[in-house]
């Protein structure tokens, strides 16, 4: 809004302007803040999915992935110290005629697709890095794909011959 004045500058009204918008340019508006926001959306995606496989990277313990036909999804590299193949060589390969350490009886996985629960079992087993025998308690969690049911099993294990953490007592602490 704009004061319209006469002559000698006295304010004797004001003057209105109008932008004409025309869908096209609501629409143009629209698709661009769109787009501003799947791209933020995508960053803060892939940061979430970077801090995850560092995640993955570091666990000192064995972790994998099958989908429900039992290939290979993924091994971090703890689960790798206790596979024959090579993690790379893992992705898409089945579990049959598998005989890692980490070859767990198809049947104990079929269990926990089927019923789609968490199966637990301690299974004994030799390192491939080293062959020192080891007794893991192997947990396989049903994943879930929303309404179309179960994709696949995640896998953790603990490596019960390893010990336990040091007790808080034998932690150093600030004075």
């Amino acid at each position: 809004m704009r004061p319209w004045r006469d002559g000698d500058g006295t304010v004797v009204g004001a003057m209105l302007f109008f932008e004409v918008v025309t869908d096209q340019v609501l629409m143009a508006r629209a698709q661009q803040e769109s787009v501003q926001k799947l791209r933020a959306s995508e960053a803060r995606y892939r940061g979430r999915a970077e801090l995850l496989l560092h995640c993955l990277e570091a666990a000192p313990f064995p972790i994998w992935a099958k989908d429900a036909q039992g290939r290979w999804l993924l091994a971090n590299p703890a689960a790798a110290a206790l596979l024959v193949p090579a993690r790379p060589s893992l992705q898409g390969r089945p579990v049959d005629g598998d005989r890692s350490a980490l070859h767990i009886e198809r049947d104990l996985e079929e269990r926990a697709l089927r019923e789609g629960a968490t199966v637990r079992v301690e299974i004994g087993l030799f390192n491939a890095g080293n062959g020192i025998p080891r007794r893991l308690l192997v947990s396989m969690v049903p994943m879930r794909a929303g309404e179309s049911g179960i994709s696949g099993l995640m896998g953790f294990a603990h490596d019960l011959d390893a010990g336990s953490l040091r007790p808080a007592s034998s932690c150093p602490t600030s004075a």
